[in-house]
């Protein structure tokens, strides 16, 4: 075998290692939506981060990989409104973005 003939076998080698792991170290965004609900401010926002390291965690596993929600846990954000209903009960609404890694 010559010099340059193993070069390009660890070359190919590389590129096919690359290329069979797509899902490897990706994090996938997961978006959750609590709607309206009677609970507080911090329980919602608690329970749409929840939805959406759930629905991120789904979309690794549709991309082919395995979640891994134990390491690399990204909080998430958290948008919240309030309103009131028609007995002046305060109601909540949360939606959130996270991710948590995928390989």
């Amino acid at each position: 075998m010559t010099r340059q003939g193993g070069r390009v076998r660890a070359w190919v080698g590389l590129a096919l290692a690359a290329v069979a792991v797509p899902a490897w170290g990706a994090q996938y965004p997961g978006w959750g939506d609590t709607g309206w609900g009677f609970y507080g401010k911090r329980e919602c926002c608690a329970e749409a981060i929840a939805l959406a390291r759930q629905d991120s965690g789904d979309r690794c596993v549709a991309a082919g990989g395995t979640p891994r929600p134990t390491s690399g846990i990204q909080r998430g954000s958290c948008e919240w409104e309030w309103s009131t209903d028609a007995s002046g009960q305060l109601v909540y609404r949360c939606a959130s973005e996270a991710a948590v890694w995928c390989r």
